[in-house]
């Protein structure tokens, strides 16, 4: 049973959109694109057909959940030309979530500030922009995309029956490793545990969602162990060094999926042993900027629909939907074995 907040925490800034559950339906859906790598016209037309068709056929969709690698930094021009086509390519991605009037919210990747913005200007742009629900996060964070969105339960916007996180992945390395994927910080961890703490307050855990761009090494674990539902097409590239944030979403009890992308060829979604009401699940890759899932799988986005109750527990079903509008039955994989063993 989940609990419902009446009271919200002042730990985040004040939203002229607040989301909330609909209140004919008591359902509220999220799609998540992720890795979408704008930089070039050619694959950036593509790119929003994707977005358009998976937003068109998921109507009506509550919140878009961008999970890093919105630009491919590394391929736009390092100078003042550079600077101008990168803000020219973020708002190009904004534009179908502006023209369906739909509300999204960003956390970054690894490959977003490799360019000419750094975080800080990219989030100036975006939070201009008509619909972004995206924060900055604390100045005391690691990274720039640390926050959390509350779902009301309706549209009296007086009890929160779910909770949207991001969280941002540093750089490259972790923690006192250099080498390596970027990771979610230590500071970061006890951040999050400090606002599930403040919003279960004496009661429940609230039913959540959290986005990040890189897998913990538990993807990597899970698909060995457990009974998965999609594809693994290459390595897991996760962080060489676990800080812990996994353990720690067990240990609060109401993050119920963990939502990722980075790896463009993984898809899968599954619930590992220690906490087996959550689940680790991957993006379908939804941009055509850089390296694409292998023939036959199509772009796309993962979709969360939630439905609360009039109790306020909320359950929901997660799906893929793919560039040719057909809403995927990602098939069972069963554990072969150890498999992988270390992060890549």
């Amino acid at each position: 049973m989940w609990a419902r907040v009446v009271v919200a925490v002042a730990c985040w800034a004040a939203l002229v959109v607040s989301l909330h559950f609909d209140d004919a339906t008591r359902t509220f859906k999220v799609v998540q694109f992720t890795d979408l790598h704008f930089y070039n016209d050619f694959d950036d037309a593509l790119t929003l057909e994707v977005q358009k068709i998976v937003l068109d056929a998921e109507a009506p969709v509550g919140l878009v959940a961008l999970s890093g690698d919105i630009l491919a930094g590394s391929s736009i021009n390092n100078n003042t030309y550079g600077r101008n086509h990168a803000t020219a390519e973020w708002e190009k991605m904004a534009q179908p979530m502006i023209d369906r009037g739909l509300n999204w919210a960003i956390t970054f990747g690894n490959h977003d500030d490799d360019g000419p913005l750094t975080r800080e200007q990219m989030m100036d742009i975006d939070t201009s922009l008509q619909g972004s629900l995206s924060q900055f996060g604390p100045n005391d964070l690691p990274g720039v995309s640390n926050y959390w969105l509350p779902v009301y339960k309706d549209s009296t916007e007086k009890e929160i029956s779910a909770v949207m996180y991001f969280l941002a992945v540093s750089d490259g390395g972790c923690e006192n490793v250099t080498t390596g994927d970027g990771c979610i910080n230590t500071d970061q961890i006890n951040w999050y545990k400090s606002i599930s703490k403040q919003l279960r307050g004496n009661g429940w855990p609230i039913f959540s969602l959290m986005f990040i761009h890189i897998p913990t090494p538990e993807f990597m674990d899970a698909w060995n162990t457990e009974i998965c539902y999609g594809t693994k097409n290459e390595d897991v590239c996760c962080p060489s060094y676990n800080t812990g944030l996994y353990d720690a979403l067990v240990e609060m009890g109401d993050v119920k999926v963990l939502a990722v992308g980075h790896d463009h060829s993984n898809d899968y979604c599954c619930a590992y042993a220690s906490s087996p009401d959550m689940n680790l699940c991957y993006g379908r890759k939804s941009g055509f900027g850089y390296y694409n899932p292998p023939f036959p799988e199509q772009h796309g986005g993962r979709v969360f629909e939630m439905e609360v109750d009039t109790t306020g527990a909320v359950n929901y079903a997660t799906w893929i939907r793919d560039d040719l509008s057909e809403k995927k039955v990602q098939e069972a994989h069963f554990p072969e074995g150890p498999g992988q063993t270390v992060c890549v």
